[in-house]
C-alpha cells in the first residue's frame, strides 16, 4: 500500500515537472517565433495646410488593418514601429526604414505598410511616382528600393504595402505632363 501511495506521489511530481517544462517550451517557442519579425507602419491623415491635400480619415482604420497583418506574420507588438502624421517625414521614414535593413537577419520577415497620398512628379528623368511624406517630399520607388532590396536579400519574406493613389491632383498633373 505504501509502495502505490509513493508511486503516486512521485507520478504527480513527474507531470507537474513536464507541465512546467512544456510550457517553458511554448514560451521559449513563442519568443522564438516573435524574433526575426518586423513592421514599419506609416500612415498620414491630415497633411499640413501648405501641402493642398484633402485629410485621408480612413487612414487609422488602415493602420488597425496593417497592425493585424503585421500580427499575423508573428510581428510582436514591441517590434512594430509606427510613423503617424507630423512624425512621418521623410527623413523620419528613411531612417526607420535604415534601422531595419541595418537589424534584419538571415530568415526574418518584414513588413512595412504606407497609408497616405501619392503623388507624380517631373524630374529630369521624366515622370516620378511616389508616396507624399507629410513634409511634402517624395519618396519614389528607387528611393524605397534602397532599402528593401538589401533587406529582401537576407529576409525569408518581405511584404510592402502602399496604400495611396494619385487621383487627388490627377487633373493638375495631367494637364502639367500633356504640356511637357
Amino acid at each position: 500500500m505504501l509502495k502505490c501511495f509513493v508511486s503516486g506521489v512521485f507520478l504527480r511530481r513527474v507531470a507537474v515537472a513536464m507541465s512546467f517544462l512544456l510550457g517553458l517550451a511554448l514560451i521559449q517557442a513563442e519568443v522564438l517565433a516573435a524574433t526575426g519579425r518586423h513592421a514599419l507602419l506609416v500612415g498620414i491623415t491630415r497633411y499640413p495646410p501648405s501641402a493642398s491635400a484633402i485629410d485621408l480619415t480612413g487612414v487609422p482604420l488602415d493602420l488597425i488593418s496593417a497592425r493585424k497583418m503585421a500580427k499575423a506574420m508573428g510581428v510582436d507588438d514591441s517590434a512594430i514601429s509606427e510613423l503617424k502624421d507630423q512624425e512621418a517625414t521623410k527623413t523620419n521614414i528613411l531612417a526607420r526604414l535604415a534601422q531595419l535593413r541595418a537589424k534584419v537577419l538571415e530568415g526574418d520577415r518584414v513588413f512595412v505598410y504606407f497609408s497616405g497620398h501619392g503623388t507624380r512628379v517631373m524630374t529630369r528623368n521624366g515622370c516620378e511616382e511616389g508616396f507624399l511624406t507629410f513634409d511634402e517630399q517624395v519618396i519614389n520607388e528607387q528611393e524605397l528600393a534602397k532599402f528593401t532590396s538589401p533587406i529582401s536579400q537576407r529576409a525569408e519574406k518581405v511584404v510592402v504595402m502602399i496604400d495611396a493613389c494619385f487621383s487627388e491632383r490627377s487633373e493638375e498633373h495631367t494637364s502639367e505632363l500633356q504640356s511637357h
